[in-house]
């Protein structure tokens, strides 16, 4: 077998910035070793870290805007916000907005952590490089007023 996963289990998790209770699933395998090499690319030692060789890519993109990105339209101006506050400030300075930056976005980061694509024409380019939305329900985060 290549891929075998284990029992999927839901389990709930307390957030400590929010103050709530959020569920999650998990599955596990110890017939793929290949998830095992992402694992300890993204959580040496336990904490999570941005991988200095990731490549990312259209497709990362647009998944990272999918997971944990935003459409905000105010008034005549707009941007588009990623959440990247689960990183290191250095692994975001140093590693993921470069990568950005290489499709030609101008990037901005906040001291919450979050990575900031504003000016309608920038915020265009970002869309237009991660394509047309894959998924009815988020079709919203490509709403550009």
């Amino acid at each position: 077998k290549i891929f075998e996963i284990g029992k999927i289990r839901k389990e709930k998790n307390y957030d400590e910035r929010t103050k709530k209770v959020y569920s999650s699933y998990v599955a596990r395998s110890k017939t793929f070793p290949f998830l095992r090499y992402q694992r300890d690319r993204w959580y040496p030692k336990g904490k999570k870290k941005i991988p200095s060789d990731i490549n990312l890519t259209k497709d990362g993109l647009l998944i990272f805007y999918l997971s944990d990105g935003c459409l905000v339209n105010h008034h005549r101006s707009a941007w588009i916000s990623l959440a990247a506050n689960c990183f290191d400030f250095g692994d975001i300075i140093n590693i993921l907005l470069p990568k950005i930056e290489r499709f030609g976005i101008n990037t901005k980061l906040r001291k919450s952590k979050e990575i900031i694509i504003s000016g309608k024409g920038n915020v265009k380019r970002f869309l237009d490089i991660v394509g047309q939305c894959p998924v009815e329900c988020y079709r919203y985060k490509w709403s550009l007023k």
